[in-house]
């Protein structure tokens, strides 16, 4: 509650501005940063990284071998049990590239590192499924 009551600025308030006092509301809910995990070997192991950033809800894959494929990342809401999203890195070897997925804050993800090619997962090249929060 930030003093103010029926409309009312109370004496609390009058007196953070009186002293130069600020007034924040509540912090919102603290998100979970994932950890990087790769690929597995199709071309190479760990061939495509991926990890979760909490501050801006962005996934961060990056294309770690000259090989044909594109480096990717599926996601979908923890304990979903529909088909996972996906983002598909084409920028090429050497590079990284940020995908924003906006969520509600508090908002349990999981991801894994894939490969692509031509706009589809590659079967058996997604890493381990990893964890973060919104």
């Amino acid at each position: 509650m930030l003093g103010i009551s029926s409309g009312k600025i109370t004496t609390s308030v009058l007196a953070g501005i009186a002293t130069g006092g600020l007034l924040v509301s509540s912090p919102a809910i603290a998100g979970t940063d994932g950890p990087k995990e790769c690929s597995r070997g199709v071309s190479t192991l760990c061939a495509s990284v991926a990890w979760f950033e909490s501050n801006g809800d962005t996934f961060w894959v990056t294309d770690q071998e000259k090989d044909g494929y594109s480096a990717a990342v599926n996601f979908r809401k923890k304990g979903s049990t529909g088909p996972w999203d996906f983002y598909f890195q084409r920028n090429g070897a050497g590079t990284t590239v940020g995908y924003v997925w906006d969520q509600p804050e508090g908002t349990n993800i999981e991801y894994r590192a894939c490969l692509g090619k031509d706009g589809v997962v590659v079967a058996n090249s997604c890493g381990a499924v990893a964890y973060g929060k919104a």
